[in-house]
């Protein structure tokens, strides 16, 4: 019988993403496009002499689409930009932080049960890390959080290592995080598996 913990000791290994590409109408220059028509030393904050951070959610998610051998899967990253605003710097850079969400149109994330849990997995984080690198090829972006939301099921713990799927993200997550630009921390929060940038 195999065990969960052998599963683990195999995840990435060998596993190539599937072919994706872009669905709808809206990309990273969008995104970028969008928060550039904000001033952040003077839009939403009571004193702009004063050293503050403004936030804007993205108003239009980034869609991703990809076929695996036995479905048509979807992802969708959603996000909003943050802005440190000091006065005294002619500049400024916008953190983005990113919620990422997958699965088919017909059973949402359940047909992440079909067998094909690391092959979607493993595109899912290509998709991730092509978002990050198109949107850090301009340098007054950075993508500083990233979240995942794992499905849970009838009767299972809370927070997303409740699940065993939570589990299986989360160790497959660990083991790719060297594919992502930059150093990340990985935790667990309430509901989602958190990747914070620590440089």
């Amino acid at each position: 019988m195999i065990k969960l913990t052998d599963v683990l000791n195999e995840i990435g290994e060998g596993v190539k993403p599937f072919p994706f590409k872009l669905w709808g109408t809206y990309d990273v220059k969008y995104w970028q496009d969008y928060l550039r028509e904000y001033n952040p030393n003077v839009d939403g904050l009571e004193d702009p002499q004063d050293r503050a951070w403004a936030t804007y959610r993205i108003d239009k998610n980034i869609g991703y689409e990809f076929d695996s051998e036995r479905e048509h899967y979807y992802a969708r990253i959603e996000g909003k930009g943050t802005a440190e605003v000091d006065p005294a710097k002619a500049g400024h850079r916008w953190n983005i932080t990113a919620r990422v969400d997958f699965g088919t149109k017909e059973r949402g994330d359940d047909a992440t049960n079909l067998g094909e849990q690391f092959a979607v997995m493993s595109t899912i984080v290509a998709i991730t890390e092509k978002f990050i690198k198109d949107l850090e090829a301009d340098k007054d972006y950075q993508v500083t959080r990233l979240e995942f939301y794992p499905k849970r099921e009838k009767g299972d713990d809370t927070g997303p290592l409740g699940t065993k799927r939570g589990k299986l993200y989360m160790a497959y997550i660990q083991k790719q995080l060297s594919r992502l630009q930059g150093h990340w921390n990985v935790s667990d929060g309430f509901d989602a598996i958190v990747l914070k940038r620590i440089s």
